[in-house]
Parts: structure tokens; C-alpha cells; sequence
């Protein structure tokens, strides 16, 4: 059976269906939704999974100076594919979100510091990716086994950074950026 609708419909149909798989819009575990590409935000997402867990937070840890300023946010996703926690969601978000109330703790002098009085518990964004509909959706197909940053500036398109990083460099762009 011929098709009625041109050539170019299905071509045009298969970008529109990659862009929308391609959404950059995440809920984290406290249920904030976040699109990632918002131009007023320069945002960094770091990878994570089981794995690599140690290496996440020395990553994390470059962009503390930056934490409480305004127009920087991070966000961490967490790749849990194939991983126990799929047995016991719940559980895992509590723990996460647990260890997001002693992170704050721990970046409140950084709050502090870049003049923003504001809890810091409320700016820190986890996604744990239990189905990998996410981390597919930002372009990690497969578990990795290396932490990557992916950075989106206020303006200007997407950057994808693999270690070893240069801390300098990586605090560097990103100022430039907000």
C-alpha cells in the first residue's frame, strides 16, 4: 500500500520526534521540574551512577565556589539502570534526598559567601534515572564508567566535558557563562 503523505513528512516527522525525545526537562527526587536548557540558567549536570559515585562528587565539588550565586544551578543524574535501587525506588529517593540535607550543610559557607541567605537544601537537584529515559535523552545510551559534565550556558549550545577535568577551566566557563 503507497503511503498519501510525501517523502519530506516523514523525514520532518523523524526530527520532530528526536527533538522531543531529546527533552531536556528532568523532575528531580523532590519533585522539582527543571528544563535544563533554561536560557536564564547556566546549568551543569553531571553524570553519576554507582560506579563512578566518588569521582561525582570531586566533580561537583570544582562548581562549590559558584553554589548560592545567582543564575548557577547543578544538577546531578543519578544512572541507576540495571541497579538495585530499581527493587526499592522509594527507599533510594529518601536516601538521596537524606543526603541532600547534609549536602546543604555542607555548601551553606558557599551560600553564604556569594551573598545568598537562601536555604541551600532548596537548590540542589538530584534526577535519579531509574529507566534511562534521561540519561538516553541527554545523549548516555550506555552506563558509563567515567563521570562526564554536560554544561549548558545561558547562551550558545551545550558543552560535553570528560575527565580529566581542569577545574580551573571548568569554574572558568562557566562564570563566563552566567
Amino acid at each position: 500500500m503507497k503511503s498519501l503523505l510525501p517523502a519530506w513528512f516523514f523525514v520532518l516527522g523523524l526530527g520532530l520526534f528526536d527533538h522531543v525525545a531529546r527533552s531536556q526537562t528532568v523532575q528531580t527526587v523532590d519533585g522539582v521540574t527543571l528544563n535544563l536548557a533554561d536560557p536564564t540558567w547556566a546549568t551543569v549536570v553531571i553524570y553519576s551512577n554507582q560506579q563512578v559515585q566518588r569521582q561525582t562528587r570531586a566533580a561537583g565539588s570544582i562548581f562549590d565556589p559558584l553554589q548560592g550565586k545567582p543564575r548557577f544551578r547543578q544538577v546531578i543524574i543519578v544512572d541507576l539502570r540495571g541497579s538495585m535501587a530499581n527493587w526499592a525506588p522509594g527507599f533510594t529517593i529518601r536516601t538521596i534526598q537524606r543526603d541532600l540535607d547534609q549536602e546543604a550543610s555542607r555548601v551553606e559557607p558557599f551560600f553564604k559567601a556569594n551573598g545568598n541567605p537562601d536555604n541551600p537544601r532548596n537548590s540542589l537537584y538530584v534526577v535519579a534515572d531509574f529507566t534511562g529515559k534521561t540519561c538516553e535523552a541527554l545523549g548516555w545510551v550506555h552506563p558509563l564508567r567515567q563521570e562526564q559534565i554536560l554544561f549548558y550556558p545561558r547562551r550558545g549550545p551545550r558543552r560535553l566535558w570528560k575527565p580529566p577535568f581542569d577545574p580551573d577551566a571548568l569554574r572558568t566557563a562557566v562564570q563566563a557563562a552566567m
